[in-house]
């Protein structure tokens, strides 16, 4: 996947309003600021489901995150609802990937990168205290810890073979946030889908191969 520099060029010769400009000036000269409420919020609701399917368990914790995380609007903006507390700002997904909190929280007390090693967001005393003991928790149970285990069931050694040679791992980029097809499952529904995916399974199966677990593979 490449840079799209024809779109970026777009985006840059777009005339903003002077609200528009007053806005993106204020995201670009504040400090980024790390949230936790998600992380918080995510955590009560997988200790108050468990035994659940986890079908339910994720749903419950969806519902539990967006009726709890607060709503924030900032002066000049349209759109109600700023994704964090901060006008510029994140959540950590602990609940997909929590071991990388105690590597890049033990770099420098008070703050965590963003994605990458050159921008670092801030975090009060409180939510760095906080985050360490949400990661504790997380440990061994998170959507990247299960699929590693299902990798190394599968693969065996394998699994990490492939990843020393270079390969990247099948849980890699975990915390991306993808392309969902909400649109479509809103559309459509989940079953429309579904009919779709044993759909095209078999014509995998008609025209390729009749070893099913090489699509997997």
């Amino acid at each position: 996947m490449g840079i799209e520099t024809v779109l970026l060029e777009r985006i840059d010769r777009t005339e903003l309003s002077e609200r528009a400009k007053a806005l993106k000036q204020r995201f670009h000269s504040a400090t980024p600021g790390i949230a936790v409420e998600r992380a918080v919020l995510a955590t009560e609701s997988w200790k108050e489901t468990e035994g659940e399917p986890v079908v339910l368990r994720r749903a419950k914790l969806v519902k539990k995150v967006l009726e709890g995380v607060p709503v924030t609007v900032f002066p000049g903006q349209l759109l109600v609802g700023s994704e964090t507390q901060y006008l510029r700002g994140c959540y950590p997904q602990v609940d997909f990937d929590g071991c990388f909190l105690g590597p890049l929280i033990e770099e420098d007390r008070g703050k965590m990168t963003l994605g990458g090693p050159v921008e670092k967001g801030v975090l009060t005393p409180e939510a760095w205290d906080t985050l360490l003991e949400l990661g504790r928790f997380w440990r061994g149970r998170t959507a990247v810890d299960k699929a590693r285990e299902l990798g190394r069931s599968v693969l065996g050694s394998w699994y990490d073979d492939l990843s020393e040679a270079g390969v990247p791992r099948y849980d890699f980029k975990a915390q991306l946030s993808g392309c969902l097809m909400f649109d479509a499952v809103v559309s459509r529904g989940v079953r429309s889908l579904i009919r779709e995916a044993q759909e095209r399974q078999q014509q995998w199966m008609a025209n390729r191969d009749h070893d099913f677990g090489k699509l997997h593979f």
